[in-house]
């Protein structure tokens, strides 16, 4: 099976929002000083959270739908090729794109 590269995307979320959560009560544990800066980290470890929380909420969603389309559920039509074919089609995809590119260049 196919690995689902938008769970690695969730998982950093996950990640950055607990990295948020310990920035806002990192420095009381630690012992700075809220006027010495700790008011100032706890405030970015805010933002920090809220980001990661949003990444979450966005890419779990699609991770969920992209597992079922891996896993073939609620397909309509599946279209299987001839490897002859295929290798046709690359060929001319790839002699097109390199024609389109060749003015960017």
């Amino acid at each position: 099976m196919v690995d689902n590269p938008l769970i690695e995307t969730v998982m950093l979320g996950f990640l950055v929002s607990v990295t948020g959560i310990i920035m806002i009560f990192g420095p009381g544990f630690a012992g700075i000083d809220g006027f010495g800066g700790g008011f100032a980290i706890s405030f970015i470890g805010l933002f920090v959270t809220i980001f990661g929380l949003v990444v979450v909420g966005f890419y779990y969603q699609q991770a969920k739908i992209l597992d079922g389309i891996l896993r073939g559920e609620g397909l309509l039509v599946h279209w299987t090729f001839d490897d002859q074919i295929w290798q046709e089609y690359t060929r001319k995809e790839y002699a097109e794109e390199i024609s389109e590119k060749k003015g960017l260049f």
